[in-house]
């Protein structure tokens, strides 16, 4: 349930941001994921970015690095 709570919230966010001109969604979930048809959203957490079940560990951050170059956010902002 909490897979299917955090895509609802990460898609009405996303459309949320889209509205602002000074607010980006870093869109770079989905490329963490592994197929896993055992489960209602078809997907896990791939092992490779998984430090202990809860948080991600450091191979996530060129894919968040990717997502703000993609964006094209005002670099001065952050």
């Amino acid at each position: 349930m909490r897979r299917e709570r955090t895509l609802l919230w990460n898609n009405f966010l996303q459309r949320v941001c889209e509205s602002y001109s000074d607010i980006y969604f870093l869109n770079y979930e989905a490329k963490l994921r592994q197929p896993d048809s055992s489960n209602s959203v078809g997907f896990v957490l791939h092992p490779a970015y998984n430090a202990d079940y809860t948080h991600l560990n450091s191979a996530y951050l060129p894919k968040l690095e990717e997502a703000i170059i993609e964006c094209n956010c005002k670099m001065d902002l952050l």
